[in-house]
C-alpha cells in the first residue's frame, strides 16, 4: 500500500473463543480495499463469532453492510484520545469486516487502554452506555439487537502498518453481551405441513427487552436494563418452515440475560404463515439461567393451524409516476377497519421505496364481519414519493364470505387526461370564424364541460373522446409598383392544463409527456405549403388564457417607407420545451379515431406548472390562408428519472 500523509492505522480486532456460537473461518481476500484518500484510521473485526446478522444456522454470523463499532481510548493522564469514535464497514467477507473512521491528527505516543462496543450506543456518559434492546426482531439479530463489547486491552498509539492484509496490530477480544434463542419447527410436526412461518409473537415471564445500559470498561459486569419489557415479536425476512433431517431452519431472538424460576413459560402467543394462524403450548423454562454470549435451541410444536377470517392483499401492478412511492395510505370509509383492532386509516411506510408487484397483505384472524364490511367500498389511495403526492380511489370487490381478497393498486401519473370525462360537447367563441373583432380569442374554461377541473382552451372544439385546437394563418396583399404590401396574422388556439399539484411544493423535476395527435387540413386553406409544429410550454400562469393572435400588420415585402409591426409574441403561451411535426390526416370531425403517440420533455417543473399546446406554421405560404387543427387525446405526464 502507498504511503502518504494521510497514513493509515488498522487494529486487528480478534474475536475471543469464549462464545458457544459456531465459528466460520473463512479467510479475507488480500486485496488491499481501495480506499478513499482521507480515511486515516481502521481496524479488522473477525474470526467469525461475533458478527453482527446470524446465518440460517442459527449459530454463525456474517457482519453486514452498514455495521457500525464504537471505539475509546484512554491516555495515561487518565483523558480520553478516542472517545465514542465511530468505524463504519468498508470492505467485508462473511468472516470479517474492515472498519475504517477518521481521526482529527495522529495519536501522540502513549500507553492506552481500549474499550469497544457494538452497537453504537444511543448515550454516552463516560463510559456508561446506553442501549435499546428491540422488541421487535428481525430472527437474524440484525441491526444491533444482538449487543457485544471489547474487553479492556493496554496498547500503545495506533500506528501505520505495511498493508490491510498485515495483522499484526492490537488484537481485543469481544463479547456477546446477550443470550440467544433458535427456534424451529421439528421434523416430528404433522400440522405445519408445507407452510412457513413469517411472524411469531411471544410473551417472557420476565423482562427480557428495553432499555439496557452497559460499563464498556468493565463488560464482565453484564448488561443492565433500565426499562424492561416481556412482549416481543419476530417478524422474519427468512421464513422458516419445518427442519427436516441436518436441514435446520432457525429464526433467532436475541434478549438481556436473565435466570427463570421453576415453573416460568414462555408463551408463544400465536405464529403467522401466509394465509394461516398456528398456536403452540406453552414452552416450560425449567428454571433455566439464560447467560450472556450462549445460544438455546427451541422447539416450536404446532398445535393447531387456522385459516383467517379474511386476508386483502392489496398489490401495487404499475408504477405510472415514475418515481416509487415511500409511503402508501388507505382511507376507507367509517366502520371500515383494517384488520383486527386496525382503524379506517391503513398506513403501508416499510421505511424503502415501494417497488411494482410489491403486495400488502391485510389479514382479518376471526371477524369475518370486519372482512366483509370492505364489500364494494371504495377507498382512497394517496401514494407518497420522494418529489410527489398523488391518489386514486378504487373500487373494493364483492366479498361474500371468508377467504381472500386481491386489489390491484396503481400508482397515478402525474397528470393524465383522455377526455372520458367530457359530458358536453363545448365549441369556443372564434372557433371557425375569422372576423377582425373576432381575433382577441378570450379563454374558456373547461370545467362546465368535463369533470376533471383546471383545463382550458382557446378556439376549440370538444366531444367525448378527444379535444380539437384550431389556428389559422391568413395573409392578404395587393402589388403595387411592383411591390407586394401584405398584411398577416395568426390565430392561435391553445390547450393549457391544470397547475400539477401532484408535485410537493418547493420540488423542482424534469418531466416525460407521452400524447396522441393528429391532423388536419381544412378544406377552405388555399396552400398546403405550411409546414406545421404541435408546440409545447411551460407557464405558471393562471385562469383561462387567451389565444393570442401573432404576426405581423404591415408586413414589408421590399415595398419603401413600409415598416413590419407585431401584435404579441408566442412568449404569452410560456417556455417552450418541445415542438413536433404534425401531418395532415384527418377529417373535420374526427374526434374518436386513434391518434399516433409523441413524446416530450419538459424541464424543471413545479407544482405552480402548467402545459400549453399550441401550432406554428413554419413555412413561407405567400399571400394565402392556411388553416390547421389538431386532436389531442391520452395525456400522460410523468416525472423523469
Amino acid at each position: 500500500m502507498r504511503r502518504d500523509r494521510n497514513r493509515i492505522v488498522c487494529v486487528c480486532l480478534e474475536i475471543a473463543a469464549l462464545l458457544a456460537f459456531a465459528s466460520c473461518n473463512d479467510e479475507l481476500d488480500t486485496k488491499a480495499p481501495d480506499m478513499p484518500h482521507k480515511v486515516e484510521v481502521g481496524f479488522y473485526a473477525g474470526d467469525a463469532q461475533t458478527r453482527t446478522e446470524m446465518l440460517q444456522n442459527g449459530l454463525s454470523a456474517a457482519w453486514v453492510a452498514g455495521d457500525q463499532i464504537a471505539l475509546w481510548a484512554l491516555n495515561s493522564s487518565g483523558s480520553y484520545t478516542l472517545s465514542n469514535q465511530v468505524f463504519k464497514t468498508y470492505g467485508l467477507d462473511q468472516s470479517r469486516g474492515f472498519f475504517t473512521s477518521t481521526l482529527a491528527s495522529a495519536m501522540p505516543e502513549d500507553t492506552y487502554t481500549y474499550y469497544c462496543c457494538y452497537p453504537v450506543p444511543e448515550a454516552v456518559n463516560g463510559t456508561q452506555v446506553t442501549f435499546t434492546v428491540p422488541g421487535l426482531q428481525d430472527g437474524k439479530a440484525a441491526g444491533g439487537a444482538d449487543i457485544m463489547a471489547a474487553l479492556p486491552v493496554q496498547h500503545s498509539a495506533l500506528t501505520e502498518i505495511p498493508a490491510p492484509e498485515d495483522h499484526s496490530g492490537m488484537s481485543m477480544q469481544m463479547r456477546r453481551m446477550m443470550h440467544q434463542f433458535r427456534f424451529y419447527v421439528p421434523e416430528e410436526d404433522q400440522i405445519l405441513g408445507d407452510e412457513k412461518i413469517e411472524s411469531i409473537l411471544l410473551s417472557f415471564p420476565e423482562p427480557v427487552a428495553g432499555k439496557a445500559v452497559l460499563d464498556v470498561a468493565d463488560p464482565e459486569s453484564g448488561l443492565q436494563l433500565t426499562e424492561g419489557i416481556s412482549d416481543m415479536r419476530l417478524d422474519l425476512t427468512e421464513p422458516i418452515g419445518v427442519s427436516a433431517g441436518d436441514l435446520y431452519q432457525y429464526a433467532c431472538l436475541a434478549f438481556a440475560p436473565v435466570s427463570f424460576e421453576a415453573g416460568q413459560t414462555l408463551q408463544i402467543l400465536k405464529a403467522y404463515t401466509d394465509d394461516k394462524i398456528a398456536f403452540f403450548d406453552p414452552i416450560d423454562l425449567k428454571g433455566k439461567t439464560c447467560e450472556p454470549g450462549h445460544s438455546t435451541p427451541v422447539r416450536l410444536v404446532v398445535r393447531e393451524l387456522v385459516d383467517y377470517a379474511g386476508i386483502i392483499y392489496l398489490t401495487v401492478r404499475t408504477n405510472n409516476l415514475g418515481e416509487n412511492p415511500k409511503k402508501i395510505t388507505f382511507t376507507a370509509p367509517q366502520g371500515c377497519n383494517w384488520g383486527d383492532g386496525g382503524t379506517n386509516v391503513l398506513v403501508y411506510d416499510p421505511g424503502r421505496e415501494i417497488l411494482a408487484g410489491e403486495t400488502i397483505a391485510v389479514k382479518f384472524e376471526t371477524d369475518v364481519d370486519a372482512y366483509k364490511a370492505f364489500s364494494n367500498k371504495e377507498i382512497s389511495v394517496v401514494y407518497d414519493s420522494e418529489n410527489a403526492l398523488v391518489s386514486e380511489t378504487l373500487t373494493m370487490p364483492s366479498i361474500e364470505t371468508y377467504g381472500k381478497t386481491d386489489v390491484s393498486l396503481t400508482v397515478p401519473y402525474l397528470l393524465f387526461e383522455d377526455f372520458s370525462c367530457v359530458y358536453a360537447e363545448g365549441e369556443s367563441y372564434g372557433n371557425n370564424s375569422y372576423a377582425q373583432d373576432e381575433r382577441e380569442q378570450p379563454g374558456y374554461s373547461l370545467d362546465g364541460c368535463m369533470s376533471h377541473t383546471g383545463w382550458n382552451a382557446s378556439r376549440y372544439w370538444t366531444k367525448g373522446n378527444s379535444i380539437r385546437i384550431n389556428t389559422r394563418y391568413q395573409c392578404v396583399g395587393a402589388t403595387v409598383a411592383g411591390y407586394t404590401i401584405a398584411f398577416s396574422s395568426y390565430h392561435h388556439g391553445r390547450l393549457d392544463t391544470p397547475q400539477l399539484t401532484g408535485l410537493k411544493p418547493g420540488k423542482t423535476v424534469d418531466l416525460r409527456m407521452n400524447y396522441d395527435a393528429g391532423g388536419y387540413l381544412h378544406a377552405t386553406s388555399s396552400s398546403e405549403a405550411n409546414d406545421v409544429l404541435l408546440c409545447v410550454a411551460s407557464h405558471t400562469n393562471t385562469g383561462a388564457l387567451e389565444g393570442v393572435p401573432t404576426g405581423a400588420k404591415g408586413l414589408d415585402l421590399g415595398a419603401p417607407g413600409f415598416t413590419a409591426t407585431y401584435d404579441t409574441s408566442l412568449n404569452d403561451f410560456g417556455s417552450r420545451q418541445s415542438s413536433t411535426p404534425i401531418p395532415d390526416g384527418y377529417g373535420n370531425n374526427d374526434f374518436a379515431s386513434v391518434f399516433p403517440t409523441y413524446e416530450a420533455e419538459i424541464s424543471s417543473a413545479t407544482s405552480s406548472t402548467r402545459l400549453a399546446f399550441y401550432i406554428i406554421f413554419t413555412g413561407d405560404g405567400g399571400i394565402c390562408n392556411a388553416e390547421f387543427h389538431v386532436y389531442l387525446d391520452n395525456i400522460k405526464v410523468q416525472i423523469a428519472k
